[in-house]
């Protein structure tokens, strides 16, 4: 009688442990296609952006989208003054080049935040003295990002670090 209990408890032990790594595997899965996916997205937001294409680099943000501080305060929506404020930057640019990486994310149902690595360089003219300025940023940023019937919605990003040169020399990065 004891061992057919141990014999059942041990079944028992066996099929719950087998649905917890089955529910384990299709979660890691799911992070994995999610992880491709983004980093795919981010290839094609680096792409529009060293082309200078507004459209193009915008194209990934939802609706709600926000650049928020260290805070959590608020610094940029999307629309139109965003869509103004990145024309304009981009017309200024002499040269652009962004490359981004994922390099963590974690997955919940069907919000990813992810943390990201990027290195953009740009060189323009100074406003004021119409000297050329070659500006440098390597960043740590923690993006969210939502699935939705469009694919993946970047809904909201944070700098984490941000370390920034113009000519060489240090200067202060938001």
């Amino acid at each position: 009688m004891r061992s057919t209990r141990i014999v059942a408890i041990g079944i028992a032990i066996s099929l719950v442990l087998g649905l917890v790594l089955s529910a384990l595997a299709d979660e890691i899965a799911d992070a994995r296609k999610a992880m491709k996916a983004l980093q795919a997205d981010y290839s094609k937001i680096d792409a529009a952006a060293n082309a200078k294409n507004v459209k193009g680099f915008l194209a990934y943000n939802a609706p709600e989208y926000v650049i928020v501080d260290k805070s959590d305060a608020i610094r940029v929506q999307n629309g139109p003054d965003m869509e103004a404020g990145y024309a304009a930057f981009f017309a200024a640019s002499l040269s652009y080049k962004q490359q981004t990486s994922v390099q963590k994310l974690t997955l919940h149902g069907k919000e990813a935040v992810v943390t990201v690595k990027q290195h953009i360089e740009r060189s323009a003219n100074d406003a004021n003295s119409n000297k050329r300025v070659k500006s440098v940023m390597n960043g740590i940023l923690e993006e969210t990002w939502t699935q939705s019937d469009k694919g993946w919605q970047r809904t909201r990003t944070k700098a984490l670090e941000m370390h920034a040169t113009e000519n060489g020399q240090k200067i202060n990065a938001h």
